[in-house]
């Protein structure tokens, strides 16, 4: 099945080098994204999940657009990882000789999944007044590392450790087994939507909002429990390689010059907009938590410099929820902020503090349904003097009400700026 896929993309890919008459062009991408949960079947009174985590994957690709078309193909190599985490909780009493009373709370990463691919997607861009839009719908095989090889992990909360190599400790608490994944086939469908903005006749990059769907878990893991005197088997713990993410993809053309184009000749553009200056953006970790959706106002007209506002809505930290129920998750949340940008061209100094208010309708186990976050924000901003492309990093020390000062984490930003 590999070797068949591969011949194909092969020679879709020199068809598309062959149409004389097609507008082609080279990309690089990256996309960061946020994976999806574990899959998780677990008959066992204990709670047994995985958290949605950050990855990433990149790559090079080709894309061929048929003559006086807006629409074509595009081929491609990447690499990427998937990163997965487990989280088991349980009364301490619920295992064997422990004396320890209240929960067990363990919160364990692995070794990230990492993988090479092929991808064949069918492209088509479209204007809506003055923005060059695209959208796409693909197919992606994905090539395991390590695929051959089974793999397994074992926790014992009991007050005995346990120990793979004493054959007298006894079964361990967890154990969850991974048969080789070589022989799955790993497939997943991407859709995804985004700007195109045009540098000129050859250059150009797009940002897109990207969904992949997987078409199964990368590997079904076998799961054991043992608590409250029995043991538990038959259920699953599965990595899954869907999620949603951010697209970044810088493409030069291979031709004199492309079928559509992001905005008129220079003699055919409207008089310039007078107003105030915003910037939609996305930022990953900083002060909306995991993530967030942001809108950021300038106070000044057409000013980059000075005070501004920002607000946006993301996901925030995550609480544990009580032991009965399947409601753990992470809080919404809600930057609020100001800021002050010192640069009147391209590049900024930006400084700023941040409000961010947590809450959540989910049953908790400690946690409270509200709490807060407060930010300081030292950064750096570019964004262009009209409209386009907006990228921000910052050390952004923190307070949380839950969990107090946090001095070392970091933000990164990527939207559009417009009038």
């Amino acid at each position: 099945m590999k070797t068949k896929l591969i011949i194909l993309l092969a020679l879709i890919f020199i068809y598309g080098i062959n149409l004389s008459t097609a507008q082609s062009s080279l990309g690089i991408r990256f996309t960061p994204n946020i994976t999806n949960q574990p899959k998780v079947d677990n008959a066992s009174p204990t709670r047994l999940y995985g958290q949605n985590r950050l990855s990433f994957n990149t790559g090079l690709d080709y894309t061929r657009f048929f003559k006086n078309k807006p629409y074509g193909i595009r081929t491609g190599l990447g690499v990427g990882v998937i990163d997965y985490n487990y989280v088991f909780e349980a009364p301490y009493k619920a295992f064997g000789n422990s004396t320890r009373e209240g929960n067990a709370y363990e919160n364990n990463n692995f070794e990230n999944y990492a993988y090479a691919s092929l991808s064949l997607a069918f492209v088509y861009q479209f204007k809506i007044k003055n923005l060059l839009l695209e959208t796409y719908l693909g197919a992606t095989k994905k090539f395991y590392q390590y695929a051959n090889e089974s793999d397994a992990f074992g926790l014992a909360i009991r007050d005995q450790p346990y120990n793979f190599d004493d054959p007298n400790a006894g079964p361990p608490d967890l154990f969850i087994t991974y048969p080789p994944i070589n022989g799955r086939l790993h497939v997943d469908i991407p859709f995804g939507i985004g700007i195109v903005r045009k540098y000129s006749d050859r250059s150009s990059l797009t940002m897109s909002l990207v969904k992949n769907w997987t078409i199964n878990p990368i590997v079904k893991g076998d799961l054991f429990v043992q608590a409250y005197g029995k043991t538990y088997t038959g259920g699953e713990f599965s990595p899954r390689s869907s999620y949603i993410g951010l697209d970044i993809r810088y493409s030069y053309s291979l031709g004199k010059k492309q079928f559509l184009r992001s905005s008129e000749n220079i003699a055919e553009k409207k008089e310039e907009k007078s107003g105030y200056i915003k910037t939609a953006f996305i930022e990953l970790l900083g002060a909306g938590g995991i993530g967030s959706a942001n809108i950021d106002v300038r106070l000044k007209k057409n000013r980059q410099d000075g005070f501004g506002l920002r607000a946006g809505f993301g996901l925030g930290e995550y609480f544990a929820a009580d032991l009965s129920s399947d409601q753990s998750g992470r809080y919404y949340s809600i930057p609020i902020g100001i800021n002050y940008l010192l640069g009147k061209r391209r590049n900024s100094l930006e400084l700023g503090t941040v409000f961010t208010p947590q809450f959540t309708f989910k049953k908790t186990l400690n946690d409270p349904k509200i709490a807060a976050l407060g930010f300081i924000n030292f950064g750096y901003r570019f964004q262009p003097l009209k409209e386009g492309l907006v990228f921000r990093a910052g050390w952004q020390p923190f307070y949380s009400t839950r969990k107090g000062l946090f001095s070392t984490f970091i933000g990164t930003s990527i939207g559009y700026g417009f009038k």
